[in-house]
């Protein structure tokens, strides 16, 4: 229920200062995606699931992913080219996502602007620390919305994560949720208890629970989810999750979701999983049907299929982590393409309605950011080769760049936006002098291109 009031208050917020393409609809839906796909990541880096992160450590990466942008068809040239959303990820030192940035295309700007975003922070070993949301308001600023936190034990299990909501009427952050973990003596995630606090009583009050079963070895298989009851004093199961494994391979097959209501279990949402002839993921297809009626109905039949260069494994890759700690891994080896379908109920048509494409550069190519807030221009790398980039605080607005030789002639002068690159591929090497400006704020330097 949380996230769910989550997304209508941040659709409330935001849908108001959109002037692009995004609609409340796909706002809500990458809400939905970025807080679930997190739930997911904490939830399987607490079992034998995860791979990634202990690679991490014991392989240099390659490529780190930069943007992900999704694009319309080109009503003109029927070619997938319209820019439509934009998800910008920034790294720190140690290859752990402190940045992400989710923008709106305006066409009639044609430039990006910056909807969302999310600074993460970590602890010294590592471990995700917490991370503050931020939307961009009417009053033209970033403003915080959501806040969590995470705390682990001695055996570096995650332990607490509470969450906060920004009040604007004390300028502060007001706890309103707090999850609990317990696990197995092999270490499985074993339960997540869920408590919200109550402002009269001053004291959490117990609401929901996450039990979780595995199968063959350490699979996970079932998910109950549970309401407690306060009037009984009991628990409600009203929620199961099966995953379902062939007998052979133990690939995964699908993801189910059962709802009870009514004394009966309703299927409400299934998941089916696709693989190459080298039994790697490569799509998936999700049914979803309404069962608040007299009987369940079909609502809707999507189709997503990954396209990849097998040429560079997972661990060769720097990802954010709510992209690869996910099950099942859709990123075991560099995703360059996504294709996704929807299905006409009544013609039982399938037609494509959006492509996505990622963005990668070298991991030597130093579009990595310190784990900070930026609050001043930062342009990196210097010295340059192909490429420089620019961050700064505000990036809805974007910032003049002129670039001169040492002799004061003026190279070029571009507007650049945040994240975007500056190609210096063809400018001679040597010394350089930059100017950025962004309104009355100034800053010079020097830079040194190769």
């Amino acid at each position: 229920m949380l996230k769910y009031t989550f997304s209508f208050l941040l659709i409330s917020l935001i849908c108001v200062v959109v002037s692009s393409q995004v609609k409340n609809t796909e706002l809500q839906h990458v809400i939905h995606k970025r807080q679930a796909l997190k739930k997911e990541v904490l939830r399987h880096l607490e079992t034998s699931l995860n791979s990634h992160e202990a690679l991490k450590s014991s392989v240099e990466p390659k490529l780190k992913l930069d943007s992900l942008i999704e694009y319309n068809q080109n009503s003109e040239t029927d070619l997938w080219d319209k820019k439509f959303t934009k998800e910008t990820f920034r790294y720190n030192e140690d290859n752990n996502e402190v940045l992400w940035i989710y923008s709106s295309w305006s066409d009639d700007a044609n430039e990006w602007y910056g909807l969302m975003k999310e600074e993460s922070d970590y602890y010294s070993n590592g471990k995700l620390k917490g991370f503050i949301n931020y939307v961009w308001g009417v009053n033209d600023q970033w403003n915080g919305f959501i806040k969590e936190t995470y705390q682990y034990d001695e055996l570096n299990r995650l332990q607490e994560t509470t969450h906060y909501s920004w009040k604007n009427s004390i300028q502060n952050w007001i706890a309103t949720s707090l999850t609990k973990y317990s696990y197995n003596t092999d270490n499985s995630l074993k339960k997540d208890s869920t408590y919200h606090w109550v402002a009269d009583l001053e004291d959490w009050s117990i609401q929901s629970k996450n039990d979780y079963t595995y199968i063959h070895g350490g699979l996970i298989h079932h998910i109950y989810h549970s309401e407690y009851n306060t009037a009984s004093e009991s628990w409600d199961i009203n929620e199961d999750t099966w995953y379902l494994y062939d007998n052979i391979k133990w690939l995964l097959h699908s993801i189910t979701v059962y709802e009870f209501h009514s004394n009966e279990w309703f299927r409400k949402q299934m998941d089916g999983m696709t693989y190459n002839d080298d039994d790697w993921l490569n799509g998936n297809g999700v049914v979803k049907w309404n069962i608040t009626g007299e009987k369940p109905e079909l609502t809707s039949m999507t189709n997503s299929y990954y396209d990849y260069d097998h040429n560079t494994k997972m661990e060769d890759l720097v990802i954010p982590s709510y992209l690869t700690n996910t099950y099942p891994q859709f990123f075991h080896h560099q995703v360059i393409g996504r294709r996704l379908y929807q299905n006409e109920l009544e013609t039982n048509t399938k037609y494509q309605y959006r492509t996505i494409k990622y963005y990668y550069s070298d991991v030597d190519e130093a579009t990595n950011i310190n784990n900070r807030q930026v609050n001043s221009f930062e342009l990196y790398p210097n010295p340059a080769t192909d490429f420089v980039y620019l961050n700064f605080a505000d990036i809805n607005q974007p910032v003049q760049f002129q670039l001169f030789d040492i002799m004061g002639a003026i190279i070029f002068n571009v507007q650049v936006r945040a994240t975007d690159k500056v190609d210096v591929s063809s400018i001679a090497p040597g010394l350089y002098l930059y100017v950025i400006q962004q309104g009355n704020k100034k800053e010079s330097g020097k830079i040194i291109i190769n």
